[in-house]
């Protein structure tokens, strides 16, 4: 797997932080790599980073499987 720049968006991190316009999201592979400056992040891309422009969007990186329902009854509350 390559390294994929998602470029300019609007992240909001779920920490609480306030949301960061112009803000670039680095993952390599199926991790995320770094999280920063439209600008520097850019300077880190290779001529084989697929890039994914988000002007005008929003990006929550990291969220995964936030709604899931467990059959199995070793993670039911007891």
């Amino acid at each position: 797997m390559g390294s994929t720049l998602f470029r300019g968006g609007t992240v909001i991190d779920g920490t609480g932080a306030a949301q960061a316009a112009q803000t670039s999201v680095m993952v390599d592979g199926d991790r995320i790599a770094a999280v920063g400056p439209e600008a520097e992040l850019a300077a880190r891309a290779t001529p084989e980073t697929a890039v994914v422009d988000l002007a005008g969007r929003t990006i929550l990186p990291g969220l995964i499987d936030l709604h899931v329902h467990s059959s199995l009854p070793s993670e039911m509350p007891v």
